[in-house]
């Protein structure tokens, strides 16, 4: 998080212990030497009069300090932080890694405090290798995931559908590479916030593409009770937040439809006007986990890749989902990116 800056201005009347002293170097030190002259013969008196005046000048560093710490502490414990700390971030990477894409506002982006998530940190050597372009200042290789961002927008924000599912027929078809740079599309627009959930629980692999750790996810939500709020991470890219880890569960289909998930999907849809909430579910063909979660959401993405997915299995897994709900086929590795 960035902090801004804050200009400390200490005078010697309110802070007595802050010598202000204009002379020049050469007359403090002859001043100095002069009250010590008396003590401060031969070369012990040389060095003691040396190190009395390096401890002076230490603690007033030391004492200085201190208040600047105090004060500042004090200060970000009562002032409620602005939108402008929260927008003005840094993220360090490695040395020789590309560097993650970080949004400010200024340009209006409105980014909302995180100060309840998480903070992580990208690994920009991974994030590179796994083709996440939403997060890298790549822009003609985004622009694909833009032209699906709008063809989604269009069909889903007039009828207030916020809730997104993206799957596909089998596994190994992109799914998840697809939901992360389409989440961080519509993360980039003026008016609009994004949370991604891996509701893949057998494997949940969001949190690896990015190359981050984590160890907590939707499974701890679903069977520990763990509060919503320690799960979500937030990667440093303004208006975009994750939740991605935890062990793998075998039964997942069951969680996914189960009464305590439909709340949690009720409640994300209802807290926030202007957030979509994209989920990576689960391939539609590999187990029931689709099935189960497809009538919780608002749309559906189906994600179908070239050469590789049969049109055998492309209309069976359409014909297992709630047609009214399919946004659209996205078509993945065609050589022109994805298109809707």
């Amino acid at each position: 998080m960035g902090a801004a800056c804050t200009e400390i201005s200490v005078t010697k009347k309110k802070y007595s212990f802050v010598q202000q002293d204009n002379s020049s170097l050469e007359e403090r030190d002859y001043s100095f030497h002069g009250k010590e002259r008396g003590t401060a013969r031969g070369f012990i008196g040389q060095k003691t009069a040396f190190l009395k005046r390096e401890v002076k000048h230490t603690m007033e560093t030391i004492s200085l300090t201190w208040w600047v710490r105090m004060k500042n502490f004090v200060r970000g414990f009562f002032v409620s932080p602005s939108n402008n700390n929260f927008a003005q971030t840094t993220n360090t990477m490695r040395k020789g890694t590309p560097t993650p894409r970080l949004r400010h506002n200024e340009s209006g982006w409105v980014s909302p405090p995180y100060i309840n998530s998480k903070h992580v940190q990208l690994d920009g050597k991974v994030v590179a290798e796994n083709r996440c372009v939403g997060a890298l200042a790549r822009p003609c290789e985004i622009d694909s995931y833009k032209v699906l961002r709008t063809q989604v927008s269009q069909l889903t924000k007039q009828e207030g559908k916020n809730t997104i599912m993206v799957t596909s027929a089998r596994a190994g078809e992109g799914k998840t590479l697809t939901a992360i740079n389409f989440a961080l599309s519509l993360a980039m627009e003026f008016d609009q916030t994004v949370l991604l959930v891996d509701c893949d629980l057998k494997q949940q692999g969001i949190h690896k593409i990015l190359g981050i750790e984590s160890k907590k996810g939707l499974s701890d939500y679903l069977l520990s009770g763990i509060d919503l709020s320690q799960l979500i991470m937030w990667p440093g890219i303004e208006k975009f937040t994750f939740v991605s880890g935890g062990r793998a569960l075998y039964d997942s289909s069951e969680l996914l439809g189960s009464p305590r998930m439909k709340e949690l999907i009720t409640e994300m849809k209802e807290r926030y006007p202007e957030r979509y909430v994209i989920f990576d579910v689960p391939p539609v063909l590999t187990g029931a986990d689709a099935l189960a979660f497809a009538p919780l959401v608002d749309g559906i993405l189906v994600v179908v890749e070239a050469g590789k997915t049969s049109i055998h299995d492309v209309n069976e897994a359409i014909s297992l989902l709630p047609k009214e709900k399919i946004l659209g086929l996205v078509l993945n590795k065609s050589g022109l990116g994805g298109n809707a």
